[in-house]
């Protein structure tokens, strides 16, 4: 009866605030008659929009044509909240909402937030709230921050005015940004324990799971609580911003809370991982799906229900099922979970597309344009793979295979994605070679059309002492970069700097229009220089960036820019450029001095292309791009501030191809870090220091996956030793992914190939290959011994066809074990034929470790682990780094032959494998015109 008295009087108040009457007849009827053939009402029904009355507006929130409005284009308020005029239940419960940013400027700073809290009603964040986007929880509360860019955070503020973040990350690369201007649907379901969270992009039907542990109930203090929305835009300038919610309801009361289904896909054949929200693979499909994580918020599941999209179906109180789909098509398989008062799920959707062909699928951001023209090549979606994902599959690319322009150069690719500048005019054939894992290969080509400059371009000359009223020409060029890049650019504009000048900015200068825009040089006939122009910086402790691109299209190409110095602090001199927009290239221009990052990287489409960089610090690249390629750079860094040279936040379907990367002090090479996915590390020349691919921090769950790092050549240089307190030549590849190779790669005095570990919420690494890999080791001071690598955390790690030779003259310490594996990982461990070998080493000491147990060679082959493993001299042609045979195999070499089967289809140097009766062990296949020289 005390409910029905509660009940009954926010029926009254609801009466007031415009609530729909169904509020008090669910809650006082009670779940059974809730529930309509096991659908169960929600206590808060707005799925049809907003009316005026039903919520708090706070600091000109409001209701406009049935929408939640929560930053608009005319407030002052730069933070804004509304609140439900009646508490909610909150220790168990079930919401649904749907949010939209309407219209969007530029960058725009803020976001959005979901809140719980008892503060008032009129809780909302004043001034400037980047932070808190609109609510913070100081006073007690539980507040889910939306941030315009990709990332989610939860934060809780206890009652005694605590505040934490419970846990902060970013969305999965596949998915847009709550910015776009798409409908995004969050559900939260709590269990009293878990706030689990499922965000789907209404349009494309993606979905991303995150899960919270969190006792709201003691966040908020009590059982209920008054639940709303808050919004910042972080500057009255950006209230161009509008954010609101379109729907929302809100399911609370015993036993009438709905379930949340959730499953996952376990292949019991060959599959290829998910691509956004589908899972492509070739037929027969076999599947094991596991709906262990599914939660009943009241009570427990009883019954599973599964439609598997191709008219068969299963149910029943297992959590698992198996199916094996023999049609190909897109499949949409399904589970609704029943729980025990009968409460049915809203259904659990995954897409299955099944080819039973092998088929390429070739995307490019653009496929014409004006030289020079950059072009990003993608096949991630290629239909019918074979294997677990991408990455032990070949996609060899030919960019110019009708030879239209014989004198370019770098015209072959390997990897599913790609990138090429095309220099000249042209009709150029661009063909890719997909290889799977049973060897079949299958071809496609596409077509790029590269344009000369012509008479419907415009011109303009500057030099230094031009004059902005001149025409532009060479005779009377023009003056300021401001004029020129800011305000006379647009499409099929050319802007020429003179050669010897050098421009002084005490400003940015912002590259905002849409192209395309060519930027380069030129000489000037009455005063001739071969020095191209310079654009430097003039101010310190100022603005980051000096040139910041928000336009598309742009070609910056053959000039210096550069700052005061590489200082990061006292002074901090600025960054040289940060490309936001889509489509733009910056090709042959050279960074010195720079003091915060040559480049911070995002946008879509954009190329970073045979650039120096000296004296830069503390990155030469950092951000979080999406289809992006750095192609055949040179860059050194030696700043007191180095981090990284290469450093990717979430990186998304990149091309890292033919550089040289070089660090006196930073902390590591390549780091593919944050929730990255679907990159391609190959052919680059990395000196010094480490590299890795893992989350971000151990606070997060980010996924690292898709990553192929291939015929790289990992070189230590004395020059490059331990400056920071950083192994400079420990690991090559540090790995916390899913679905990564390490293949065709040669190491020089590094510790060791590769380590695979694990993460407290992602969890161990899982599907690593590494395939006919060289790794060798001179005497340099018996400090890099030259091992194999380490397995702390990780499943499925294979381990194949690799060759280490250790010219150390020590035998190694106990502790320098050739392999380390721990227990755990060790279960699900293949490594076979590869060949270890060093003078020193006594081969019946415990070269190997698992846990803290040494193994000898001999006891490892009988733990099943050493089949076809040497230990013998490999007979290299050369151990001499200037030789034109370092590290290449010899007619009799110990290894010719001698490994096993491996989706490896090409060596180091793109010979094919194999070229004798079986794959050769190491980076390189001796070629098959030496067959007769061996024994």
């Amino acid at each position: 009866m005390r409910r029905l008295v509660a009940v009954s009087a926010l029926a009254r108040n609801s009466l007031r605030g415009g609530l729909l009457l169904a509020l008090a007849a669910v809650l006082v009827a009670g779940p059974a008659a809730a529930a309509e053939a096991g659908r169960v009402v929600p206590a808060v029904d707005l799925s049809g929009g907003f009316e005026e009355g039903q919520m708090a507006l706070n600091a000109g929130a409001a209701v406009v044509e049935g929408r939640l409005r929560l930053t608009d284009t005319t407030s002052g308020s730069q933070s804004r909240t509304a609140f439900l005029r009646e508490k909610l239940r909150v220790d168990r419960f079930v919401t649904r909402f749907t949010y939209r940013a309407r219209q969007v400027g530029p960058s725009p700073v803020g976001g959005w937030a979901f809140v719980l809290q008892n503060h008032d009603l009129e809780a909302v964040t004043p001034g400037q709230s980047t932070g808190t986007h609109g609510y913070d929880p100081a006073d007690g509360g539980v507040a889910l921050l939306m941030d315009l860019g990709r990332r989610i955070s939860l934060h809780a503020g206890a009652p005694d005015g605590s505040v934490r973040r419970i846990k902060s990350e970013p969305l999965r690369p596949e998915m847009g940004t709550f910015a776009d201007g798409r409908p995004y649907e969050f559900l939260l379901t709590y269990d009293g324990e878990v706030l689990h969270l499922v965000v789907t992009d209404r349009e494309t039907g993606d979905s991303y799971y995150l899960h919270y542990e969190i006792d709201i109930p003691e966040m908020v203090g009590g059982r209920t609580a008054w639940a709303g929305f808050g919004a910042g835009t972080g500057s009255v300038a950006d209230r161009r911003l509008v954010q609101e919610i379109e729907s929302w309801s809100w399911y609370a009361g015993e036993g009438a809370v709905p379930p949340l289904a959730q499953f996952e896909l376990n292949a019991l054949s060959p599959y290829q991982a998910p691509q956004g929200n589908v899972i492509r693979a070739r037929t027969p499909y076999e599947v094991e799906f596991d709906a262990a994580s599914s939660v009943a918020v009241e009570g427990e599941v009883a019954r599973y229900e599964w439609a598997f999209g191709d008219g068969a179906s299963a149910a029943g109180e297992e959590s698992t099922a198996r199916h094996t789909y023999r049609e190909p098509g897109l499949h949409e398989a399904s589970l609704t979970v029943v729980d025990e008062h009968g409460n049915r799920s809203d259904p659990r959707t995954l897409r299955i597309a099944l080819s039973d062909a092998l088929r390429p699928v070739i995307r490019t951001n653009r496929s014409s344009g004006v030289a020079p023209l950059q072009v990003i090549f993608d096949a991630t979606e290629t239909e019918g793979l074979t294997e677990a994902d991408l990455v032990n599959c070949r996609f060899a690319w030919n960019f110019d295979a009708n030879d239209a322009d014989p004198q370019g150069h770098a015209h072959s690719g390997e990897g599913f994605v790609a990138a090429h500048v095309f220099q000249e005019p042209g009709t150029y054939r661009v063909t890719l070679e997909v290889t799977d894992v049973s060897g079949e290969t299958v071809t496609d080509e596409v077509v790029v059309e590269v344009h000369p400059l012509d008479e419907t371009w415009t011109t303009y000359h500057f030099s230094t002492d031009g004059d902005d009223e001149n025409p532009g020409t060479i005779e009377a060029p023009k003056r300021t970069l401001e004029h020129g890049l800011g305000e006379l650019a647009g499409p099929r504009v050319r802007i020429r700097l003179r050669r010897g000048d050098t421009w002084r900015l005490d400003n940015p200068v912002t590259l905002a229009t849409e192209g395309p825009v060519l930027v380069d040089s030129y000489s000037d006939p009455e005063r001739p220089s071969e020095q191209r122009p310079v654009i430097r910086a003039t101010w310190t402790d100022g603005a980051w960036r000096m040139l910041p691109v928000t336009g598309s299209d742009w070609r910056v190409t053959d000039l210096v820019i550069r700052a005061g110095s590489n200082s990061y602090s006292n002074p901090r001199e600025p960054g040289a450029m940060q490309l936001d927009g889509r489509d733009n290239l910056i090709s042959g221009v050279h960074f010195t001095r720079i003091g915060t990052n040559a480049f911070i990287l995002g946008g879509d489409g954009n190329v970073i292309h045979d650039c120096t960089a000296r004296d830069v610090g503390p990155y030469f690249v950092y951000g979080s791009p999406r289809r992006f390629a750095i192609i055949d750079n040179d860059v050194e860094i030696e700043s007191e501030h180095d981090e990284h040279v290469l450093r990717f936040q979430g990186g998304h379907k990149g091309y890292i191809a033919g550089n040289k990367l070089r660090s006196k002090k930073a902390k590591s090479n390549v780091q593919v870090r944050g929730a990255s996915s679907q990159m391609v590390i190959y052919d680059n020349d990395i000196i010094g220091r480490t590299s890795s691919a893992n989350p971000q921090n151990r606070t997060s769950e980010e996924y690292v996956h898709h990553i192929v790092w291939e015929a790289n050549r990992f070189l230590y240089e004395p020059a490059y030793e331990d400056l920071t307190g950083f192994a400079a030549a420990g690991t090559a590849v540090n790995v916390n992914a899913r679905h990564l190779v390490i293949r065709n790669n040669v190491t020089v005095n590094y510790m060791r190939l590769f380590g695979v570990g694990g993460h407290p919420l992602v969890g161990g690494s899982v599907n690593i290959h590494v395939y006919n890999n060289t790794i060798y080791a001179d005497d340099v001071g018996g400090k890099h011994h030259g091992r194999l690598g380490d397995i702390h955390d990780g499943r499925l790690v294979n381990v194949r066809n690799n060759l280490v030779y250790s010219d150390v003259t020590t035998t190694p310490d106990p502790w320098v074990a050739i392999w380390r594996v721990s227990e755990g990982a060790v279960e699900t461990l293949t490594s076979d034929h590869n060949l270890l070998w060093a003078p020193a080493w006594d081969t019946e000491r415990g070269l190997f470790r698992v846990g803290s147990e040494e193994i000898a060679p001999a006891r490892w082959r009988e733990m099943g682990f050493g089949r076809g493993t040497l230990t013998a001299d490999p007979g290299l042609r050369s151990t001499d780094p200037d030789s034109a045979d370092f590290l290449r195999l010899m007619p009799g070499s110990a290894a010719v032959d001698a490994g096993a089967e491996a989706p490896v289809f090409v060596d180091h140097e793109g010979r094919r494998r194999p070229q004798g009766r079986a794959h050769d062990i190491g980076a390189f296949e001796h070629p098959a015109d030496d067959a007769a020289e061996r024994p």
